[in-house]
């Protein structure tokens, strides 16, 4: 065989060396032999198999304890549309313990910019929630505040209304009041019609 300078000149050459043999009705045996097509003669066998998951990684640990919060969390609102204020309430802070546990764990092995903010937004508002529904209001407010401080959540400024209405509940309604003029705030310009 020829060396080649290029590897498209040799993978042409590969393709193309059998067509005397097939249209003549021969064919070499590397054709149709049954062996594998290797134009650059490169064949190490099968792959190897993949890794088995190891189950005590970092890595997994914080897969299941994520898997873990979000359970937690829908099984907290399932019971709040049930009925069972008492167990919604459970369910939410067990939900708020394991995703501050989860978030230690995120810090100690990547950044801090790979924090899950959307699960942490979704615990403490189902937090607020089930606080409210329970009449717990100063927590629920508490849980709110958290939220609508953190400037890592963008739309949190319109939980103000919760706050609101949570103010509202409680007949305090100069605060109720100034926390629904804080939301109005908190709509864009571009909807004008809606404030």
């Amino acid at each position: 065989m020829v060396p080649f300078d290029s590897s498209y000149d040799f993978v042409i050459n590969m393709l193309f060396q059998d067509i005397p043999g097939i249209i003549h009705g021969k064919t070499s045996d590397r054709g149709c032999s049954g062996s594998a097509f290797d134009p650059l003669g490169q064949s190490r066998g099968p792959a190897p198999p993949l890794e088995a998951k190891n189950e005590d990684s970092p890595e997994e640990k914080i897969r299941q304890l994520e898997k873990k919060v979000n359970e937690l969390v829908e099984e907290s609102c399932v019971a709040n549309s049930c009925g069972d204020l008492k167990l919604a309430l459970e369910k939410a802070k067990d939900a708020g313990r394991k995703e501050r546990v989860l978030v230690r764990q995120r810090e100690q092995i990547t950044s801090p910019e790979n924090i899950n903010l959307d699960l942490t937004y979704s615990v403490l508002f189902n937090l607020a929630s089930q606080y409210s529904a329970n009449e717990m209001y100063a927590e629920a407010l508490n849980t709110y505040q958290v939220i609508v401080k953190n400037k890592m959540f963008s739309n949190a400024g319109r939980l103000k209304v919760n706050m609101g209405n949570i103010y509202l509940k409680q007949r305090n309604y100069s605060k109720a009041i100034k926390f629904y003029r804080m939301a109005l705030d908190q709509i864009p310009s571009v909807h004008k019609e809606m404030r």
